[in-house]
């Protein structure tokens, strides 16, 4: 075999390499093509079909009772900014009856 025969052979199986590999880029694209098209339908359907729910705006929301919550908040390495955010989170909620719990890295374990 001479240099001027192994050249189509070699085409031919870059050829195929790429069907190959193309035809794997099209199976694992339908799953995320799929979903897309469910996400994009329903979308269409509630717009078009369906009236907007019966939200309630702040002053209902207010009317309730307070509900006891947990705010959890994983820190891993956030010594230099733990306690500002805290700190930020208890003057911004516009809730009293709440629990924040902080878990460090150790105790992930």
């Amino acid at each position: 075999m001479d240099s001027t025969s192994i050249v189509p052979v070699v085409l031919v199986c870059l050829e195929v390499l790429l069907v190959v590999v193309s035809t794997i880029f099209l199976l694992s694209g339908l799953d995320d093509f799929f979903i897309d098209a469910c996400h994009t339908g329903r979308a269409a359907y509630h717009l078009l079909f369906r009236r907007s729910p019966n939200r309630p705006n702040e002053a209902q929301l207010l009317e309730k009772p307070e509900q006891l919550i947990a705010i959890a908040i994983p820190a891993w390495d956030e010594s230099a900014v733990i306690g500002s955010m805290l700190e930020h989170a208890v003057r911004t909620l516009n809730y009293r009856n709440y629990h924040i719990m902080v878990s460090g890295r150790e105790s992930w374990t």
